[in-house]
């Protein structure tokens, strides 16, 4: 999915959490996390960001921290993924 479109099923359907590519076609990971940010009912959405990308610049990184959302690092397992995910709902709530 693109970030464009990603940010219009945000709007459509307000998920519980959000897991986010770093690296996405057009638009990455950091400016669609800035621009759900701005929309004043996802400012608080729980977000991971799964990365292949081991060596993020020290200004991203804060910068992601900053925006409420965690890192992980891939390779990561099915079991992995879901642990994530079931952590960001319970945030959620």
């Amino acid at each position: 999915m693109s970030a464009e479109a990603g940010l219009h099923a945000v709007e459509v359907s307000a998920p519980d959490a959000i897991l986010l590519d770093l690296h996405m076609p057009v638009v990455d990971g950091v400016a669609f996390l800035r621009r759900l940010r701005a929309d004043e009912h996802q400012q608080h959405t729980p977000v991971a960001i799964v990365t292949g990308d081991y060596f993020i610049d020290d200004t991203v990184s804060n910068e992601l921290s900053g925006l409420g959302a965690e890192v992980y690092l891939k390779p990561l397992w099915l079991e992995d993924l879901v642990t994530i995910t079931h952590g960001l709902v319970k945030v959620a709530q």
